[in-house]
């Protein structure tokens, strides 16, 4: 959404308010994950209000589709990069006998 639209929507002193709060949430997780030999291409967060006091919601690094992948075979060019989805975690899951909770813990590689 056009940062524009955010303005007319929300009034340009929160609107800026939500840009620099999303910025650095973005930044910081990205440079993490960079150490950790990934990068996130696309996330969401949610923010809400508790009374007067804006807070970050439920949503935080929350991938919209597939969007976690290894830089190396990334290729900014691509209309679909290779990722990985949760498609991992539910197997495993299964795999440890439930669908919803892990029973075992998960490996570490």
């Amino acid at each position: 959404m056009p940062f524009a639209r955010v303005c007319s929507l929300v009034g340009a002193d929160l609107a800026q308010r939500l840009r620099d709060l999303t910025l650095a949430i973005y930044t910081r997780a990205a440079r993490y994950a960079e150490t950790k030999g990934v990068i996130i291409a696309d996330t969401k967060f949610e923010f809400g209000f508790v009374g007067d006091r804006l807070v970050l919601g439920d949503e935080v690094l929350t991938p919209d589709f597939r969007v976690f992948g290894p830089p190396a075979l990334t290729d900014p060019a691509a209309r679909s990069p290779p990722t990985t989805s949760n498609s991992c975690a539910i197997t495993w899951s299964r795999f440890a006998g439930t669908s919803s909770r892990p029973r075992r813990r998960c490996p570490r590689k």
